[in-house]
């Protein structure tokens, strides 16, 4: 059976079984839709079809959702193309009935002689439609400069964010617990071949990135986590180490915008933007796709919190993935002549439950020196958090390599 031939009657077979389990007629209703017993019955049947089709290092997803139309037809899914190398092949097919037109994408691997599917993607664009017109791209890094304006810190804050970084000072990360000391960790280098850097959400929509309005010299540059216990409470990307304090914060903020808060991400994403933004669509997707399974299928220890990352289309490793982050304030760092030496982000959650107990070191000091505006509901969140932690804290997945892992999305 050839690479198209799998995918054929693949396509053709869970046809069938959604047939037989009542796709065309609306599953017999909605109380059978409903019913837990229904869709214990279409896993199974999905898992009967994955046994046939897919190699053992594969998972077919489809189980998790039966509706109309359906997710495979072979009256409207066509074969389109075939790219073969070795052991390994991709079998792209095109539904032309959608509006627009979708794509997927199979990817096959020879096992035991025969070739089974060991990936699926679904697409709304075709290959090498871009994530961002190429008019818009010019306008949008042409924006960030050296000698950006930068905005002071929002009224009340008074960022110290290098407590952060004091190895060994106590703070607690909540009510009733017990302070923990700073750990203070090198993550690798992060490459800006543009000098202009990206910050969002690593799997959220591409469409709207925009870069930081400062541009700083291209280079490879150092890149440090702040942890207590397992939790990243800060990251910071530090372009020149020697620079001196007395320090000064100013808001790190996109172009066109005023806000500094680098989002509520549960991973934060900090990447070239020449090289995140000048892409297809579908390399979004798939690098998305990757990261999403890498997170949520790979049986990884616990102690890794960032994973350096060579994006699809790009020969340098110029995106860093805060693991559990969950984004923050963020802002630049001016030495005591004025020049940037660091970018940072603070974990919002840390900001929520986080003080410095009596019996640690500076306590005084620390609470005069690291003030942040209180947010409206910190202590519910903290109350929340001790009380039903499996909901709180984020659960830090990890890759190996001495902290943190390089993984390549392409």
């Amino acid at each position: 059976m050839t690479p198209q031939e799998r995918v054929e009657a693949y396509i053709r077979d869970w046809h069938q079984s959604w047939r037989e389990h009542g796709g065309e007629s609306g599953a017999g209703g909605k109380s059978a839709q409903a019913s837990l017993a229904f869709f214990e019955n279409w896993r199974n049947a999905v898992k009967r079809l994955s046994k046939i089709h897919w190699s053992s290092a594969g998972r077919d997803e489809s189980d998790s959702g039966f509706g109309t139309p359906p997710l495979h037809d072979p009256a409207t899914e066509r074969f389109r193309s075939l790219k073969a190398s070795g052991d390994t092949a991709i079998v792209e097919t095109i539904c032309l009935d959608s509006s627009p037109p979708t794509y997927s994408e199979y990817e096959l691997v020879l096992e035991s002689g025969s070739w089974k599917i060991a990936g699926w993607l679904r697409f709304f664009s075709d290959e090498d439609e871009p994530a961002i017109a190429r008019d818009e791209l010019e306008r949008l890094l042409s924006q960030p400069a050296t000698d950006a304006k930068l905005a002071p810190p929002c009224t009340g804050d008074e960022p110290n964010c290098e407590v952060l970084f004091e190895s060994g000072r106590l703070f607690c990360t909540g009510w009733m617990k017990d302070p923990q000391p700073i750990s203070v960790r090198r993550a690798g280098k992060l490459s800006l071949p543009s000098g202009a850097i990206v910050v969002r959400e690593f799997g959220y929509f591409h469409h709207d990135a925009r870069p930081l309005s400062l541009r700083v010299p291209p280079g490879d540059y150092d890149v440090q986590i702040s942890l207590l216990g397992d939790e990243v409470v800060a990251a910071r990307v530090l372009f020149d180490p020697a620079g001196c304090g007395p320090f000064e914060y100013r808001r790190a903020v996109r172009i066109g915008e005023d806000d500094s808060d680098a989002g509520d991400n549960s991973d934060l994403l900090i990447a070239d933007a020449g090289a995140f933004m000048d892409r297809t669509k579908r390399e979004h997707t798939r690098d998305c796709e990757a990261w999403r399974k890498l997170r949520l299928f790979s049986d990884w220890p616990g102690d890794v919190h960032t994973a350096f990352v060579r994006l699809s289309g790009s020969h340098h490793e110029d995106a860093v993935v805060i693991v559990g982050d969950k984004g923050g304030p963020a802002y630049w760092v001016l030495d005591r002549d004025g020049a940037v030496v660091r970018w940072w982000s603070i974990s919002w959650s840390w900001l929520r439950n986080c003080c410095a107990p009596s019996r640690s070191r500076g306590a005084q000091e620390l609470r005069e020196s690291f003030t942040m505006k209180p947010e409206p509901g910190g202590y519910v969140y903290a109350l929340i958090g001790r009380a039903f932690p499996a909901w709180w804290w984020p659960v830090v997945l990890s890759m190996g390599f001495d902290g943190s892992a390089r993984t390549e999305l392409s």
